[in-house]
């Protein structure tokens, strides 16, 4: 007999926080949720071939849901040139301001835990966060 496997609740509440990213920066930059702007490099992407890249590495629970240290990035910046973190910090600061960006490297050092709970919640929260993009566009 199989046995039934729990879903992993961080990576369900993951899949839609990065969703909520995209399609939020997609219609920032580019007015429409079929293709996005990468916040370090600058080039045009399908929505599809962009990934909520982070600011602080790591993906820590103190930054792994930050809407303000997660942007849209190509895979070849987040992943294969590892967050181009001096472009990343240079934009956020020109964004943000210094100080918010000081905050989010200082929070990297911060102990947060979640229960199955808590990532049922962020999961739903951005579900209704995406649906609310995509009916106001």
């Amino acid at each position: 007999m199989k046995k039934f496997k729990e879903p992993d609740y961080k990576k369900l509440a993951w899949k839609e926080f990065s969703k909520y990213i995209r399609l939020r920066d997609c219609l920032e930059s580019t007015g429409s949720f079929e293709q996005g702007i990468c916040f370090t490099c600058g080039k045009f992407y399908p929505f599809n071939k962009l990934q909520a890249g982070h600011f602080v590495p790591g993906r820590g629970n103190a930054v792994l849901f930050d809407e303000v240290g997660c942007r849209a990035q190509c895979v070849q910046c987040n992943i294969f040139k590892h967050g181009e973190q001096l472009l990343y910090r240079q934009h956020l600061v020109n964004l943000h301001g210094e100080e918010v960006v000081k905050f989010l490297e200082a929070k990297r050092h911060m102990v947060v835990q979640r229960k199955k709970s808590d990532y049922i919640l962020i999961r739903k929260h951005y579900e209704n966060e995406a649906r609310k993009l995509q009916a106001f566009s």
